[in-house]
């Protein structure tokens, strides 16, 4: 529970979570210059640095960057400011990958011992408007990032590589969808499904299994995974010890809002806990990821958690400026603070 001390454990069966009205709005997300598009995936802790993720890139700071979330602005990528400088590590296309090919980092995970930086990265690999497969790619104790030669997830299979959440054993990735077919009011229009592998198979498509219902049942038929959780295009979900339960945050699409959901167990069912307005500006669409909204991409930021969890950190994106086709073409990434009851 982000290293505070006498942090009172949660009652037999957790808290019903309940979230304040306020949203304090915490300024933009401090990240290089130039980027016209900056959208962060769910940073991790790998060894003694914060690894934050953005498209083709894996960028890590040390972990003195992280700044105390009590100021008016938090600023946890200050450049330039500290003894050890940020390190970028870059997932290079290959040759033989068509010219609109894009990777995107959707989630990381440390697999080594205690202090290393060791772990795996998950990328989306689209084509288009496509989704493609999954890949992964090493970060060893080197700082080097390297492709895992063959997709973890292709064909048939879902694409999980969203909601990416390590537990002590177990490693746990959604795969959401859109269905035309249903209203886009209707939470149901998108639906997410659920597989785990433990940490040590991780890597290998053939340690995964699907969640299939049926009173905790598990599958290695993954295309047999039923949907646990609905609503979203991209998602965090990690425990939070104030409840004693996991939180699953994400947009709603569509709209300016931000969804707070909540249960026991990773494969749910979730509960609605409830949903914020955020700042956001014109409705646009991030390609190759995301429904459309004015805002896109709504995760915690478990990093930058305080208050012995009960305060949170959404980082989102704000988008400014669209293209004639409705694509964003300028966005803000901008963090906010959600308190926990």
């Amino acid at each position: 529970m982000n290293g505070e001390a006498s942090c009172p454990e949660p009652p037999p069966g957790g808290r019903e979570a309940q979230l304040e009205e306020d949203v304090e709005d915490l300024g933009l997300l401090p990240l290089p210059s130039g980027w016209r598009m900056r959208v962060p995936g769910q940073a991790e802790w790998f060894g003694q640095s914060s690894l934050w993720l953005f498209p083709k890139s894996v960028r890590a700071e040390p972990s003195s960057a992280r700044e105390p979330a009590n100021r008016p602005t938090l600023s946890p990528l200050q450049v330039g400011t500290h003894e050890v400088g940020p390190r970028t590590w870059t997932l290079m296309l290959e040759p033989t990958e068509a010219p609109d090919t894009e990777l995107w980092p959707s989630g990381a995970i440390q697999n080594g011992k205690e202090g290393e930086q060791s772990g795996l990265v998950y990328v989306e690999r689209w084509h288009g408007a496509d989704l493609m497969d999954v890949l992964l790619a090493r970060v060893g104790p080197d700082s080097n990032l390297a492709r895992v030669p063959e997709p973890l997830f292709q064909g048939s299979d879902p694409r999980f590589s969203t909601g990416v959440n390590r537990g002590r054993t177990n490693v746990f990735l959604y795969a959401c969808t859109e269905d035309e077919a249903v209203d886009a009011s209707d939470a149901s229009r998108y639906p997410c499904t659920i597989a785990r592998a433990t940490v040590n198979q991780a890597d290998r498509r053939a340690g995964y299994q699907a969640y299939v219902g049926d009173a905790d049942r598990w599958s290695p038929e993954l295309d047999l995974a039923v949907p646990v959780l609905y609503g979203a295009t991209e998602l965090s979900v990690s425990y939070n010890g104030h409840l004693g339960s996991y939180l699953a945050i994400h947009a709603r699409p569509g709209t300016d809002r931000v969804v707070v959901q909540q249960e026991p167990s990773p494969w749910g069912p979730w509960t609605l806990v409830g949903q914020r307005q955020l700042a956001g500006a014109l409705h646009a669409r991030v390609s190759p990821r995301g429904a459309g909204g004015p805002i896109l991409f709504a995760l915690e930021q478990r990093l930058l958690r305080t208050s012995c969890d009960r305060n949170i950190v959404v980082s989102y994106i704000a988008v400014r400026a669209v293209s004639a086709s409705g694509e964003a073409v300028e966005a803000d990434a901008r963090l906010v603070r959600l308190r926990l009851r």
